[in-house]
């Protein structure tokens, strides 16, 4: 059996919606507080840390998990992350492998449509922790 490790995974993140946010600060911040409890509840996530611009709707997402390697190790951050996203009624674009995104749907609690947030990302880094 291969010995499991931590790593740390940054995550980038444009959240969109169609109606823009210009105004709704508070708006998003409560997603984001939606997202964070996600987290915060899911067993793959170890830690996570949310550093942003409101005003731009940008974010980074830094988070710890479990894994044998590197690569399994995005795959569960994804994972995780994807399912936060869908329990706070949010989409996401390119997160998941072609076949995944196409399975993923939001939970009851969605968004009225062209309010729905559009997590887009804009870049994973990953790299195991130091001991």
């Amino acid at each position: 059996m291969a010995d499991v490790t931590s790593f740390h995974v940054t995550m980038e993140f444009v959240i969109e919606r169609r109606i823009a946010w210009d105004g709704e600060a508070d708006v998003l911040r409560d997603h984001l507080d939606a997202v964070t409890t996600a987290l915060d509840a899911h067993p793959d996530i170890a830690e996570w840390r949310l550093v942003g611009d409101l005003s731009a709707a940008s974010l980074e997402l830094q988070i710890v998990v479990a894994a044998v390697s590197t690569e399994d190790a995005g795959g569960v951050a994804r994972r995780a992350v994807g399912a936060a996203i869908r329990d706070a009624g949010a989409m996401h674009d390119g997160l998941l492998s072609i076949k995944e995104e196409a399975a993923a749907r939001i939970n009851a609690n969605a968004w009225h449509g062209l309010r729905t947030p559009r997590w887009l990302p804009r870049g994973v880094r990953l790299s195991p922790l130091e001991s």
